[in-house]
């Protein structure tokens, strides 16, 4: 039996999945039985390149539907981060601390005033972000292949 030393509270949560921006749209979406899985947007997936209904063909999906998260602009100066830090970092990274704010605003707290308290927010995070979808779709072999036919010192030495 656990002793008061190690008790926890879950006070405040946040959340972001496709079709709900917070908790309480998501639960709206359960309780409206609400659907968020929808073809993928072009500016998000090109189709000529990555789509082929056929099951195994080589760097293709078959599958043309995502659940996406609706993308937003990230307030740097809420979160006193330099621009420059905020281009070099994955959505997803911005995203977990606008969730993690969010949670400790939703427990009623402001997360600049908790410095030095015995504070944590836990975060869950499906697979997956803007920087690794490249890399799971093979765009950085297929540039870098591209990128290798076309260098002048290896076609010097003659390799098919």
């Amino acid at each position: 039996m656990l002793g008061d030393e190690n008790a926890i509270a879950v006070v405040g949560m946040a959340c972001r999945f496709p079709g709900a921006r917070d908790e309480h749209a998501f639960w709206r979406n359960i309780v409206e039985d609400v659907y968020a899985i929808a073809p993928m947007p072009a500016a998000r997936f090109d189709r000529e390149r990555y789509y082929d209904p056929e099951l195994g063909a080589y760097g293709k999906s078959y599958c043309d539907l995502g659940g996406l998260v609706d993308e937003h602009p990230f307030d740097a100066l809420a979160f006193r981060m330099p621009p420059k830090v905020v281009e070099n970092t994955d959505v997803a990274h911005l995203w977990a601390l606008e969730c993690a704010r969010a949670t400790i605003e939703d427990a009623g707290y402001d997360p600049f005033e908790l410095g030095g308290k015995n504070v944590g927010v836990v975060i869950g995070h499906a697979r997956g972000s803007e920087r690794s979808s490249n890399i799971a779709f093979g765009t950085a072999v297929e540039e870098m292949v591209e990128a290798l036919d076309d260098a002048p010192s290896l076609a010097a030495l003659g390799l098919d």
